[in-house]
């Protein structure tokens, strides 16, 4: 069952840290909605004073207090928990002074720097193979992880962006969790309340959620890593759009450490493209690199191409039995010359409307006017229903990039069936895309580059010969970064 929505304000938690120039201060941001008087009573309460407000926001406050240090490479943890646990007190951060010089963390020796200098005191970090990739050089094993370590490296961590999390419940009392939890963003669907904790009952209805992070994969995993991700894409650039997030992610996404697996293909605009994996793994210091404000333009103006198929050229209404497959072309210029033509696709849509007996049964696949064809539906035993498509709309972002002028193809089939039929009446498509190339894609000349040694591990961990890192990192190693990443589901 649906439990709840919330929102976390994505801030990674970073305790008694030694990293690079950067130092805590004996100052820390705080919000007391009960106004200049309360948040006067909670200073003196806990032995602060109060520096001033932190305008344009409300009931934010900034705090010093003249027991601990004004620079120290360890936090005041313990006075930050103490802030916190003040029923007065709804966010609380120690401020960090950060040493500010020009950083390229996407150069290779900056790259193997964060690998090797990089630590957490997480006791599952070693099974986050997704976020650091645990093996040492000389392994054959393509590698996995989506290179977060150089983005947190550079010191971008997310920091104020509220993500959302969509899930059976959250267990906000988590101590991965409490401390970026924003009760006032969070609501339960099922109980009409703003507490998202999972109901502990016979049931067990709300056993996913944060009670299974240890164990679980696939969709659960990847969606909240992503957003991770993007929260980290947002820091650096806030001004990105959700198609901005879309154009980054496709165009940096490496699948050459998936490629071993079977069923990947170049689409007609040059992106590997795969049924199981989409466009391959994310790669978060590629995406963060590309999103700079000082390069990355935001993508043009999308439009949307309805294409409807004609009845005499596309053979419709066309009747489809069991053992049998049939395919129906629709032409399209992309809406040349009018004011939404595309030629620059973006994702596709098929609205279908047919009758079936048994539509579990059914195949369909989609062939783009570049000749790349995709899967849009398979086979699905437990679905035995009679009603058909009816105004059905399959989508595919498989023909990215691609131009959309020329002849499409759909091939429906039926291999799995005994005695069912059925018709299909209506097939449109829908295009959506921009008639200009996105600015990236013009400074690549139309080109998307890989990284075809992605796959290839080395020991990132091991400083080159002579680094003086090697005398520091035995006495830095039990003062790094402690960090908790905030998966939510």
């Amino acid at each position: 069952m649906l439990k709840g929505v919330l929102f976390l304000l994505l801030s990674i938690n970073i305790k008694d840290v030694i990293h690079g120039d950067n130092h805590f201060v004996n100052e820390w941001a705080v919000e007391i909605p009960g106004g200049i008087q309360q948040a006067t009573q909670v200073a003196r309460a806990h032995g602060y004073e109060i520096v001033k407000e932190l305008k344009p926001f409300d009931h934010h406050y900034l705090l010093r207090h003249k027991d601990v240090p004004s620079r120290s490479r360890r936090s005041a943890y313990h006075h930050t928990k103490r802030l916190s646990s003040d029923s007065r007190v709804l966010w609380v951060d120690q401020q960090i002074s950060r040493s500010r010089r020009k950083r390229d963390f996407m150069s290779e020796r900056s790259t193997e720097r964060a690998y090797s200098e990089f630590h957490v005191n997480d006791p599952l970090w070693s099974s986050e193979w997704y976020v650091h990739d645990t093996r040492e050089g000389g392994s054959s094993i393509p590698k996995l992880d989506l290179h977060v370590l150089p983005v947190w490296h550079s010191g971008i961590t997310g920091k104020g962006v509220v993500i959302t999390v969509l899930d059976d419940g959250l267990e906000k009392n988590h101590t991965d969790i409490e401390a970026n939890y924003d009760p006032y963003a969070s609501t339960d669907l099922n109980d009409n309340d703003n507490d998202p904790q999972p109901r502990y009952d016979p049931t067990d209805e709300n056993k996913h959620g944060t009670r299974c992070t240890i164990h679980h994969t696939g969709t659960s995993a990847a969606a909240p890593l992503a957003a991770g991700i993007i929260a980290l894409l947002l820091e650096k650039n806030p001004e990105l759009t959700w198609r901005d997030v879309q154009h980054l992610v496709t165009w940096t996404a490496e699948y050459s450490a998936l490629k071993q697996n079977p069923g990947w293909k170049k689409n007609g605009a040059g992106f590997w493209i795969s049924n199981s994996f989409g466009f391959g793994l994310l790669n978060a210091a590629a995406m963060v690199k590309a999103a700079d404000k000082n390069t990355w333009k935001t993508v043009p103006e999308k439009t949307i191409c309805y294409v409807e198929s004609d009845p005499q050229t596309a053979n419709l209404p066309m009747n489809l039995r069991s053992k049998q497959e049939v395919e129906i072309k629709i032409k399209t210029t992309g809406c040349k010359g009018q004011a939404n033509e595309i030629n620059y696709l973006e994702h596709v849509q098929f609205i279908i409307t047919m009758d079936y007996t048994k539509r579990g049964d059914l195949s369909l696949n989609a062939t783009s006017a570049s000749g790349v064809e995709t899967m849009l539906l398979s086979q699905r035993p437990l679905d035995k229903s009679s009603a058909g498509f009816q105004e059905w709309t399959f989508m595919s972002v498989h023909s990215w990039g691609e131009h959309p002028s020329g002849t499409w193809k759909l091939k429906f089939w039926d291999a799995a069936g005994q005695n069912n039929a059925g018709i299909i009446k209506s097939v449109k498509l829908v295009l959506h895309g921009t008639k200009e190339q996105p600015d990236h894609v013009k400074r690549a000349q139309g080109h998307r580059i890989y990284d075809e040694n992605y796959n290839q591990v080395k020991d990132e961990r091991a400083p080159a010969p002579g680094d003086d890192s090697v005398e520091r990192k035995s006495s830095l190693q039990s003062l790094m970064a402690k960090i908790r990443l905030l998966t939510g589901v």
